[in-house]
């Protein structure tokens, strides 16, 4: 595959290997998952909590006029409805144990293993 020349010159490659450059995206994919599900929701809540304050403006007009500019006022707010949902759930994006039936609190058995084979909860009492 074929990399464009950009990428090659000693600048970019420079520029792309200083930590300041990379470390956001790297940090952001840790939630890739978690802000991908969830954005729609948060865009959903702060339109449905704008119709009930009245239909503010940039969230439900046809856009023409100031709208783009309205809208993108609004993108603050969606952002930070969106960290709340993402420091809600993102602990479910973490990775399970590493061992094959084992329980976490509130987690479930692994399909894989069997009951009997040890990956049950201690019994109640």
């Amino acid at each position: 595959m074929a990399t464009p020349a950009i990428w090659r010159t000693s600048t970019a490659v420079a520029v792309l290997r200083r930590p300041v450059v990379w470390a956001p995206v790297a940090v952001a994919n840790l939630a890739a998952m978690t802000l991908f599900l969830w954005h729609q929701t948060a865009l959903l809540l702060v339109t449905f909590a704008g119709l009930l304050a009245g239909r503010p403006a940039g969230l439900l007009d046809e856009p023409d006029g100031a709208w783009p500019l309205a809208r993108l006022l609004w993108l603050p707010v969606f952002a930070l409805v969106l960290a709340v949902l993402a420091a809600a759930f993102h602990r479910f994006e973490a990775p399970w144990s590493a061992r094959p039936g084992t329980w976490r609190r509130g987690g479930a058995q692994s399909a894989a293993t069997p009951p009997g084979s040890g990956g049950e909860p201690p019994p109640a009492g």
